[in-house]
């Protein structure tokens, strides 16, 4: 019925191309002709397979629902995405699905951790609102908000909106079977049919770079964020979160003005702050302290000024310093080729004292990838690096050497400094008490350090977080550690 509908209302131009093609025959165009005819051949031919699997189509949808069938036919199966990054779980990069909540316990939150990005956001999940957080690319936005997410229980499902379509908000058109009647209903997008599906689960739906989506997406995003409904489906499972950056740093679009209230307080991210560096390079220094040493990670946290962001240290330093090091082609590299390349991602107006330490980064990256660098600390159980019992200072009063700092580092931490006694390994107790004597009186030390310098470093370590494993001479004793002075 349907074909014949169509042929009726263009029987004119049938008509017509039967004219055309008597005009060619008669003029004895025979490669016209047989052009005319394969061009209305197809044309009639394409109409009538589309009619065909069209009804197909709403045929085999009479015993399925709207979202079983879009499931089928466009979204992939969820162990094609659950844990998999965007660009590789075969949505074309629009989102992805975090693994399953795993039982690890997190350390708590101290007041040390709070500075004010994280107080705000805590806030924000604490009362369960909506938030969109704004700030400078490369300062872990999304790391922390994923962080915060596991501390409360919520599996974080992510839209990217800079390449998201309006459907994967809005759901997908489908044509149904309903009795006789053919119909088109509104198919859920993917990942909100994995939230219906797993009621029971708790649920951070977070859309990145919300203020680069287009005004159609924008729309779509309107009930979701207001109503927390998708495709006419009230959800009670989620909560709402968002991300983006500033105007110059990319085309935005502005938020509409009832989105944006539902946002409000917008959390403007804090950069560049001596807070905001203290936090993110506590992070890399946990991220990375079974395989940076820790020599690297200090020179480094004193001259962040040199960096645009704790990303450019985190992929462009340390990542980089790890890949180069398990390289077969290692050797190629000096000095000044890693100097080169930390000139290619650092500030542009360096002083000629940054450019220094900037050098100095580059050296310790060259003995880090050829191992001639933390290998004090790697052999800690064998030998401290002393060559008596006594410690080893500076060499100069006035000074510190690095070898000294990284020593009375590792007493603190540990209580104790190792020696090698013909063979056998001995550990001598090192506290608070007695910290002084041993690496500042000459009669203890070799090469003793000045007590002030000695002070102001111990000072330094505990405000980095270091502090002594033991207060006292007898809290050592208890353990079985060694007097350094030789006092039975």
């Amino acid at each position: 019925m349907t074909f014949l509908y169509f042929l009726r209302n263009n029987k004119f131009y049938i008509l017509y191309n039967i004219v055309i093609l008597l005009k060619k025959i008669q003029k004895n165009k025979i490669l016209y002709f047989l052009y005319y005819f394969y061009i209305t051949y197809k044309k009639y031919y394409i109409t009538i397979k589309y009619m065909k699997n069209l009804f197909e189509l709403i045929n085999e949808s009479k015993n399925t629902t709207v979202n079983e069938r879009h499931n089928i036919e466009n979204d992939p199966k969820p162990e094609d995405v659950i844990g998999k990054d965007a660009e590789k779980n075969k949505t074309g990069g629009r989102w992805a699905i975090d693994e399953p909540m795993d039982n690890e316990p997190m350390e708590e939150l101290t007041k040390e951790d709070m500075n004010r990005n994280i107080k705000r956001l805590l806030m924000k999940f604490d009362a369960e609102e909506p938030f969109f957080i704004i700030g400078e690319a490369g300062w872990a936005k999304t790391s922390i908000i994923k962080n915060m997410a596991k501390r409360f229980k919520r599996r974080v499902i992510t839209v990217y909106l800079d390449k998201a379509l309006k459907e994967d908000l809005g759901g997908q058109p489908i044509p149904m079977k309903r009795g006789d009647d053919a119909v088109v209903e509104t198919a859920m997008p993917g990942w909100a049919s994995y939230m219906k599906n797993h009621p029971d689960e708790k649920f951070l739906l977070f859309f990145d770079e919300m203020n680069q989506a287009d005004p159609g997406v924008m729309n779509a995003l309107m009930p979701i964020v207001l109503e927390t409904e998708i495709c006419g489906y009230k959800f009670d499972n989620f909560m709402v979160g968002a991300a983006g950056n500033f105007d110059y740093e990319n085309d935005v679009n502005a938020l509409s003005g009832p989105l944006e209230s539902r946002f409000k307080p917008i959390i403007v991210w804090e950069t560049n702050t001596e807070e905001t560096w203290n936090s993110a390079m506590k992070y890399l220094y946990k991220q990375y302290k079974d395989e940076i040493p820790v020599e690297l990670l200090d020179t480094i946290k004193k001259n962040v000024s040199l960096f645009k962001n704790p990303r450019e240290i985190d992929h462009k330093v340390l990542r980089f310093a790890m890949r180069i090091k398990g390289s077969k082609h290692v050797d190629f590299y000096e000095t000044e080729d890693y100097l080169e390349r930390l000139e290619g991602v650092t500030r542009d107006d360096l002083t000629r004292t940054q450019q220094d330490n900037l050098k100095q980064i580059a050296e310790m990256i060259n003995d880090f990838v050829k191992g001639n660098l933390g290998k004090a600390d790697k052999d800690d159980d064998k030998n401290d690096g002393t060559s008596s019992r006594r410690g080893r200072g500076s060499k100069d009063n006035e000074m510190m050497s690095e070898e000294a700092k990284q020593l009375i580092k590792r007493a603190v931490e540990r209580g104790y400094i190792s020696d090698n006694d013909g063979g056998k390994i001995v550990k001598y107790g090192i506290s608070k008490e007695n910290i002084n004597l041993i690496f500042c009186d000459p009669e203890y030390t070799e090469e003793p350090v000045n007590k002030e310098m000695l002070d102001r470093y111990l000072r330094k370590l505990k405000a980095d977080g270091v502090d002594f494993k033991y207060e006292t001479n007898a809290d050592w004793k208890k353990d079985g550690l060694l007097d350094p002075c030789g006092e039975e």
